[in-house]
Protein backbone atom coordinates (compact mmCIF):
# COMPACT_ATOMS: atom_id res chain seq x y z
CA UNK A 1 0.00 0.00 0.00
CA UNK A 2 0.96 3.40 -1.10
CA UNK A 3 1.01 6.50 1.89
CA UNK A 4 0.13 9.87 0.48
CA UNK A 5 2.62 12.21 0.38
CA UNK A 6 2.74 14.53 3.58
CA UNK A 7 3.41 17.44 2.37
CA UNK A 8 2.02 17.55 -1.48
CA UNK A 9 -0.88 15.47 -0.78
CA UNK A 10 -3.34 18.22 -0.17
CA UNK A 11 -6.41 17.77 -1.99
CA UNK A 12 -7.44 20.20 -4.95
CA UNK A 13 -10.54 21.18 -2.30
CA UNK A 14 -8.66 21.70 0.46
CA UNK A 15 -6.32 24.08 -1.81
CA UNK A 16 -9.53 26.24 -2.75
CA UNK A 17 -11.11 26.13 0.43
CA UNK A 18 -9.73 29.46 2.47
CA UNK A 19 -10.88 31.27 -1.28
CA UNK A 20 -14.59 30.19 -0.43
CA UNK A 21 -15.76 33.31 1.83
CA UNK A 22 -14.23 35.91 -0.70
CA UNK A 23 -15.53 34.05 -3.91
CA UNK A 24 -19.13 33.90 -1.84
CA UNK A 25 -18.82 37.62 -1.59
CA UNK A 26 -17.83 38.39 -4.93
CA UNK A 27 -20.81 36.60 -6.10
CA UNK A 28 -23.26 38.53 -3.90
CA UNK A 29 -21.88 41.83 -4.79
CA UNK A 30 -21.82 41.21 -7.90
CA UNK A 31 -25.64 39.88 -8.01
CA UNK A 32 -26.29 43.61 -6.10
CA UNK A 33 -25.05 45.46 -9.43
CA UNK A 34 -27.17 43.10 -11.51
CA UNK A 35 -30.13 44.16 -9.32
CA UNK A 36 -29.17 47.55 -9.29
CA UNK A 37 -28.84 47.87 -13.25
CA UNK A 38 -31.34 45.74 -14.41
CA UNK A 39 -34.05 45.85 -11.63
CA UNK A 40 -33.81 49.38 -10.71
CA UNK A 41 -32.92 48.23 -6.86
CA UNK A 42 -31.66 51.49 -5.11
CA UNK A 43 -28.61 50.39 -2.66
CA UNK A 44 -30.73 51.52 0.07
CA UNK A 45 -33.09 48.61 -0.22
CA UNK A 46 -32.20 44.80 -0.72
CA UNK A 47 -29.38 44.66 2.49
CA UNK A 48 -26.53 46.08 -0.15
CA UNK A 49 -23.16 47.25 0.01
CA UNK A 50 -24.01 50.31 -1.51
CA UNK A 51 -25.67 51.97 1.84
CA UNK A 52 -21.76 52.37 2.73
CA UNK A 53 -20.64 53.31 -0.55
CA UNK A 54 -23.02 55.79 -1.73
CA UNK A 55 -23.22 60.01 -0.84
CA UNK A 56 -26.67 61.17 0.15
CA UNK A 57 -26.91 64.25 -1.37
CA UNK A 58 -28.28 66.30 -4.41
CA UNK A 59 -31.40 65.06 -5.36
CA UNK A 60 -31.32 61.84 -2.86
CA UNK A 61 -31.78 64.22 0.49
CA UNK A 62 -34.61 66.28 1.15
CA UNK A 63 -35.49 67.70 4.53
CA UNK A 64 -39.10 66.46 4.95
CA UNK A 65 -41.61 68.31 7.88
CA UNK A 66 -44.64 65.81 8.74
CA UNK A 67 -47.94 66.53 11.81
CA UNK A 68 -48.46 63.84 12.68
CA UNK A 69 -52.14 63.27 15.14
CA UNK A 70 -55.05 60.86 15.44
CA UNK A 71 -55.87 60.63 11.38
CA UNK A 72 -52.34 59.85 10.34
CA UNK A 73 -49.36 61.81 9.37
CA UNK A 74 -49.23 64.60 7.26
CA UNK A 75 -46.11 66.10 5.14
CA UNK A 76 -46.23 69.89 5.59
CA UNK A 77 -43.96 72.19 3.49
CA UNK A 78 -41.08 73.81 5.49
CA UNK A 79 -41.74 77.11 6.87
CA UNK A 80 -40.77 79.91 5.10
CA UNK A 81 -38.19 81.49 7.87
CA UNK A 82 -36.69 78.16 7.83
CA UNK A 83 -36.24 77.91 3.97
CA UNK A 84 -32.59 78.86 4.04
CA UNK A 85 -31.64 76.12 6.85
CA UNK A 86 -33.82 73.93 5.23
CA UNK A 87 -31.42 74.10 2.14
CA UNK A 88 -28.38 74.04 3.72
CA UNK A 89 -29.11 70.63 5.48
CA UNK A 90 -30.06 69.26 2.16
CA UNK A 91 -26.74 70.17 0.96
CA UNK A 92 -24.58 68.62 3.48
Amino acid sequence: MRRADAGGGASQLQRCLPLAPALLLCGVALHRVYLSRVHGLSPWTGGGFGMFSTTDVGPQRRLRVYLVGEDGARELGVPVPLEDRAERADSL
